[in-house]
């Protein structure tokens, strides 16, 4: 399939900055632009049909996968993702962003992905430099004995060091803060009553004041600061000694008409004497510091080598420099000597008369050019005719890239306006021959530029012409657009969360600043209900998850706020309206300001579980139930897995067989079956398990050995039940070693019955007959002899014997029955 390049405008397809290649649904190439072909040609010479996985790290191909699952799911909606793509040498990589959308054919069916990135490894690299001079900059600043205050341009305080708080806390009529009204804060008058903080604050160049508050002298360094906004440093020191010691000075070197300085060996300015209009700086920048720190550095090298001079030879040295101030070039001539004690003076003359006005412009001029040509930016300078009298190689350069040509000196600049058409530009190039500055910015020739229109002034501060000032802000708006564009991809993606997402701010009770829809719908509320709410609000309801209540500072936003640390899978409740709770799994995330590293906002993300915890409590209840009746059952009980390794046992079983849970968990069931009956137990086992599933008895009189090694007697009963992928069986031991004590005691004493039935049936009868037959003998022969009667005594008599001893061994008998 043909690539739709018809649908790619031709700035992409021939962009230096944009890679834009697209694939089919299959992720091959189908299209890649001479941008992309050139960075990556160390890979492939030809990626059409090839995987676009041989181009990004192979960590983040299911990164790319899934954004391009996305644009099937979502026509029309283009995703953002980080990639990173191999470097040409070496292990590391390239950091790129991309744009992933959907190519759809004129019916809509799918196509491809069209993908759009360019190169952000720089911008990380410059990033994270930044992040590291700033927090050096922290460290310097937080640790000056000196007070440091910046405000805005309102006066307010922005940021403040702790000396400021501290040892110059007694200058403020309150305690500064950040917010705070300096004017406010300061509110003192000098002795004419003035009040001098409203005079200095706002103005463009660095100035200094000397205030003596409460008899102690301080001096007020006012630095303003370059940004879109006119911020201003004030630096306040201690400068009482010094003025006490300047009336010293001041008489001792009152007579001398040069300007003197005195310094020691190593350079460093221990005194002066001077005119203030005459000196290059303020003394608060060069006393008692090395002359190298305030003055340029082509005088620092001449005043060098004087010195030098002066300590190899002995003799007085001059030296010769200029130095321009209040915008005035001045020359001097310096004569220094040795002064004694390892120091030296140094006597300064203004000879700004004596020196030649045409090399003073010409050497001006030199410089200028050389600083024009140094930069980047167009400059170019027209007379009060508009005609140029100067223009840098860049401004030459531009002018050719947007007009064909570049213009000659002496020309009119009305022929070559930038950005607007001929009567705007003339008019606005007035303005700045009227004295204002002018700021331009649009598209022209394919490139954004940025036109500044300053007035040109001499020394009268007359205008005497125009500088046009040109940057190319091409990459830089751009960027803008880019960034612009990738913030509402962002909040677009946010607000299709399923996940709630919160970010509080730091002001007051750390209140909701931000959130999507999903946030509002999990805890019940519209979105502007939501927003403005805080932890601290008692609505939440809130408890952990065991149901207790918790206070604010237990919130995990709370809990980030006061440490600066992430909160991590935190359950907890919240009432989401008058008869709803909601159970919600939160994460909440610190965000540091990236220049000042201070802890700027917490991000809370937080997802609906509460289907999924009122199961688990449900689970719980019911496993808690399901304890107390095992518990309850007055039997040993075991659950076995099909290893046959005891994984439970209950209370009954520990009293019973004498093991702790801890020693017999883990262990085989054999350890419980005595050695005789271990081949009948394999047998039993093999044959519950043809029957899985199905409720066994084991048998009445099962044997079974205690830890004690004593052997009981159980009747067991079984039953399994599946526990995932795990078939486990319970096993109910009933103790019947008494009762089958009992019932062998029955045993004997009926086998004791059943003879004493035999002797009374059999035995017994058989001497009675005996005597009956002989009574019946007797009573039929009356006749008879003495002697027979004799011998049927006898027989009578022995038979009664017989008799007598069965009924002792019946008596015995009995008395064996108990």
């Amino acid at each position: 399939m043909a690539p739709p390049t018809n649908l790619i405008p031709d700035y992409l397809i021939n962009s230096g900055l944009f890679s834009v290649v697209v694939t089919d649904l299959e992720g091959n190439y189908t299209f890649v632009n001479q941008l992309f072909c050139e960075r990556f040609s160390f890979i492939d010479g030809d990626f059409i049909g090839k995987p676009f996985s041989a181009t990004v790290h192979e960590a983040d191909v299911s990164k790319a996968n899934e954004a391009a699952k996305y644009c099937l799911a979502n026509p029309g909606q283009e995703v953002a993702v980080q990639l990173r793509k191999p470097q040409k040498q070496g292990d590391d990589f390239i950091w790129t962003n991309w744009g992933f959308s959907l190519v759809s054919g004129e019916g809509g069916e799918p196509q491809g992905i069209l993908c759009i990135g360019y190169d952000l490894t720089e911008v990380k690299k410059s990033a994270k430099e930044r992040v590291q001079a700033d927090l050096r900059f922290y460290e310097v600043f937080n640790s000056s004995t000196d007070a440091y205050i910046l405000v805005d341009a309102s006066f307010r305080v922005v940021l403040f060091n702790e000396a400021s708080r501290t040892t110059y806390g007694r200058l403020f009529r309150s305690p500064i803060c950040v917010g705070a009204d300096i004017s406010d804060l300061l509110a003192i008058k000098t002795l004419d009553g003035n009040n001098w903080i409203g005079e200095i604050l706002g103005k463009s160049q660095t100035s200094s004041k000397e205030v003596a508050i409460d008899g102690l002298w301080y001096q007020f360094d006012f630095c303003p600061v370059d940004g879109e906004q006119m911020d201003t440093v004030i630096h306040i020191r201690d400068i009482h000694t010094r003025k006490e010691s300047e009336v010293y000075r001041k008489g001792l070197l009152a007579s001398i008409p040069d300007l003197l300085f005195v310094l020691d060996k190593d350079g460093v300015i221990l005194d002066y004497k001077a005119d203030a209009k005459d000196l290059y700086t303020s003394p608060a920048r060069f006393l008692n510091k090395h002359y190298s720190t305030s003055l340029p550095p082509d005088v620092s090298q001449k005043l060098a080598a004087a010195l030098d001079q002066l300590r190899h030879e002995g003799e007085v040295s001059e030296v010769l420099y200029s130095l321009e101030i209040e915008g005035i070039q001045k020359h001097y001539q310096g004569r220094l000597n040795n002064l004694g004690d390892d120091r030296y003076i140094v006597l300064v003359r203004n000879v700004t008369g004596r020196v030649d006005a045409e090399r003073k412009i010409v050497e001006q001029d030199k410089l200028l050019r050389a600083i024009y040509e140094s930069t980047s930016e167009g400059i170019s300078y027209v007379d009060k005719g508009f005609a140029f009298r100067f223009i840098n190689q860049a401004g030459k350069d531009q002018y050719t890239q947007i007009f064909g040509s570049e213009p000659r000196i002496g020309a009119s600049s009305m022929d070559y306006p930038y950005l607007t058409d001929g009567q705007s530009y003339a008019r606005q190039l007035q303005q700045a021959m009227d004295g204002n500055t002018n700021v331009l910015e649009g598209w022209t020739a394919g490139r954004f530029w940025q036109l500044t229109m300053n007035p040109v002034r001499n020394q009268q501060r007359e205008v005497i012409g125009a500088s046009l000032v040109s940057k190319d802000l091409t990459e830089t708006r751009q960027g803008q657009i880019k960034l612009q564009e990738s913030e509402r991809k962002y909040r677009l993606m946010v607000d299709l969360l399923s996940e709630g997402i919160v970010l509080h701010g730091m002001n007051g009770t750390n209140p909701v600043i931000d959130c999507n829809e999903a946030a509002a719908r999990i805890l019940g509320l519209t979105k502007s209900q939501l927003l403005g709410k805080d932890s601290f609000d008692k609505s939440w309801n809130a408890c952990d998850e065991k149901g207790n209540p918790i206070s604010p500072e237990q919130h995990p936003a709370v809990v980030t706020l006061r440490s600066g640390e992430p909160v991590r899978n935190y359950i907890m409740g919240v009432q989401k309206k008058a008869a709803d709770f909601a159970w919600i799994l939160v994460n909440s995330e610190p965000v540091f300001d990236t220049e000042s590293g201070q802890l700027k906002n917490v991000l809370v993300a937080f997802s609906d579980i509460t289907e999924i915890r009122n199961s688990q409590l449900m689970i719980e209840s019911n496993e808690h139930r399901l304890q107390k009746i095992i518990e309850s059952i007055p039997h040993p009980l075991l659950i076995v897995n099909d290893q046959d390794l005891i994984e439970f046992v209950n209370e009954d079983f520990t009293t019973v067989f004498g093991y702790d849970s801890s020693e017999i968990t883990g262990k085989g069931i054999e350890l419980l079956i005595p050695d005789r009956f271990q081949t009948d137990h394999r047998k039993l086992v093999q044959k519950y398990r043809q029957r899985v599933g199905k409720l066994s008895q084991m048998g009445r009189y099962i044997p079974a050995r205690t830890k004690s090694g004593k052997e009981l007697y159980f009747n067991g009963s079984l039953n399994s039940f599946r526990d995932g992928e795990r078939n486990l069986t319970i096993v109910i031991l009933q103790n019947v070693t008494e009762f089958k004590k009992n019932q062998e005691t029955i045993l004997e004493q009926n086998k004791n019955l059943k003879s004493i039935a035999w002797i009374q049936s059999h035995e017994l009868r058989r001497p009675l007959a005996n005597i009956l037959g002989f009574c019946s003998l007797l009573d039929a022969t009356i006749t008879l002899e003495r002697s027979e009667i004799k011998e049927i005594a006898k027989a009578v008599s022995k038979s009664a014997k017989e008799m007598d001893q069965l009924i002792h061994e019946i008596v015995k008998k009995t008395e064996q029955i108990k």
